[in-house]
């Protein structure tokens, strides 16, 4: 980068465009005759360009600076020129040295040339034989191929044969449960009811085990009354068996008397049979059964 010539700078401007120039990369050129820069600003200037690698040329003259500076200056610009000029040369010194180090290998290379020729047709009759065996590798692959895009038609129909399969399995699993959710719904429904029978179940056996309690006092009461009644009847039931035993007495001395009467009776009737034999044949030959009768009745 070059600058033209730039005018009207004084001390200030020159101290702060020395400043400047310290970390600059990029200018090469500057113009900055016939200015006001002073004796401060050139030695700014000088400190500056002491790290300043890239400035080449400076022009100062018509200023206000003593000659030691300027020179000082200058000397800066042609270290930088020389600089430059060994970093430009120095790809080419490079270059030099590689060429002449190439040249002391030449013969080296010759003979690796002609190795590399030997080696080239070694390789060419590898290639060949390779080209022959991927030839046939071709040929083996492509009858392999072959064989498996068979084998991946038949597994593709497998394939298809089981996703049928696993279609109508899930058919049957879907169907299995959705039977299974209606089975569900009619179980809870059917325990709900029987949830509700269970409460009204234990609310009539609350009634009746109170019922039951009731009942078991009412029971208790009444078989008091009826064991206060039994003893009454026990003691009625002694008197009326000494009453019985009285009666079976009596009744047997009847007896006696009824069977004293009846042998007497009998007694007297026989007599009378006898003595009324003739005129009980007549009668029992017109009429054989009245006498019978009348005897049973005269019997009884």
């Amino acid at each position: 980068m070059c600058a033209g010539c730039v005018c009207g700078v004084g001390g200030c401007a020159g101290i702060a465009l020395a400043r400047a120039l310290e970390g600059n990369r990029t200018l090469h050129t500057l113009r900055l005759h016939d200015n006001f820069l002073t004796e401060q600003a050139g030695t700014e200037m000088a400190q500056a360009l002491g790290g300043n690698t890239t400035l080449t040329v400076i022009d100062l003259g018509g200023n206000q600076l003593n000659h030691f500076t300027v020179n000082k200056i200058k000397q800066l610009c042609i270290r930088n020129r020389t600089m430059k000029k060994s970093q430009e040369l120095a790809p080419l010194k490079e270059e030099i040295a590689r060429l002449r180090a190439e040249q002391q290998r030449l013969p080296e290379t010759a003979l690796e040339l002609k190795q590399s020729e030997e080696a080239f047709e070694s390789a060419q009759k590898l290639i060949r034989q390779t080209e022959a065996q991927v030839a046939q590798l071709k040929l083996d692959a492509k009858q392999q191929i072959g064989q498996l895009k068979k084998q991946f038609k038949d597994v593709q129909s497998q394939l298809k044969e089981q996703q049928a399969k696993l279609h109508d399995r899930d058919d049957d699993m879907r169907k299995m449960h959705d039977d299974y959710e209606a089975k569900t719904r009619e179980l809870q429904a059917t325990l709900q009811i029987e949830a509700q029978a269970k409460e009204q179940l234990e609310a009539e056996l609350d009634t009746v085990q109170s019922a039951i309690e009731h009942d078991s006092q009412q029971q208790q009461l009444r078989v008091d009354e009826l064991k206060t009644r039994l003893s009454a009847t026990l003691e009625q039931t002694g008197v009326l068996r000494s009453r019985e035993r009285q009666l079976q007495a009596e009744l047997e001395r009847l007896n006696a008397e009824l069977a004293d009467l009846v042998s007497n009776s009998k007694k007297k009737k026989v007599a009378a049979f006898m003595n009324n034999k003739p005129a009980d044949a007549a009668r029992n030959a017109t009429q054989p059964t009245k006498p019978k009768a009348a005897g049973k009745k005269g019997g009884k």
